[in-house]
């Protein structure tokens, strides 16, 4: 076993940060006692601060208890149980292309539907994201904060572009996915990256000079 001071800069990170994290649940369980001044407050029509409702231990969010708890957080999507089913999705259908076809796929196309979104928890979102070589990141909470670009050693395949359709539901409900997604874009289309090298289009030299 290690002491404090002999940690590595990474292991004291993560102890920060399991140990604030720690502090906060632990001020929140101190706040529990809102349930019946919440019920009182709208019964007399008075506004009651919205929150996550769950197993306080599954998800710890949950606490303090006493608010107008919602079950779904859009906030957490893709998590990371559905980022490895997209990325198995993807790897399967750009395999299969591959097999078939002798050649990685030009472009390919998703559907995004808000009901099934709450139902995966963005697998869809995931295989877009993993088409184009880019992932999520999380925080120590589940919270996706972002996307990042995989490395080319990493994704040892080149980005697929990808054409994406949402229902007009999904884009009322998802606007952070929607926006993740063109994240990711706005990444790769950066000049010094050169996205037009690792998309195989046969239209990449026009697109080149378009974004010149």
């Amino acid at each position: 076993s290690k002491n404090y001071t002999s940690a590595s800069s990474k292991e004291k990170g993560w102890l920060k940060e399991i140990t604030e994290r720690g502090i906060s649940y632990a001020e929140n369980l101190g706040r529990c006692d809102q349930e019946i001044k919440s019920i009182l407050n709208g019964l007399n029509a008075g506004y009651i601060l919205p929150g996550p409702g769950n197993d306080p231990i599954r998800a710890p969010d949950a606490l303090p208890t006493g608010r107008n708890f919602y079950g779904f957080n859009p906030e957490k999507i893709p998590t990371r149980a559905a980022w490895k089913v997209g990325k198995k999705l993807a790897d399967d259908l750009v395999e299969g292309y591959l097999k078939k076809n002798g050649r990685y796929p030009h472009k390919t196309a998703l559907v995004l539907w808000a009901t099934e979104t709450l139902r995966h928890h963005g697998v869809m979102e995931s295989k877009a994201l993993y088409l184009m070589g880019a992932r999520p990141v999380w925080d120590g909470r589940g919270y996706v904060k972002g996307v990042e670009l995989i490395p080319e050693s990493e994704l040892k395949r080149p980005r697929i572009d990808i054409l994406v359709s949402a229902s007009g539901l999904y884009r009322d409900v998802f606007p952070i996915q929607i926006g993740l997604i063109d994240d990711a874009v706005q990444m790769i289309i950066q000049p010094e990256f050169g996205i037009c090298k690792f998309i195989l289009s046969p239209f990449w030299p026009n697109l080149l000079i378009t974004l010149q």
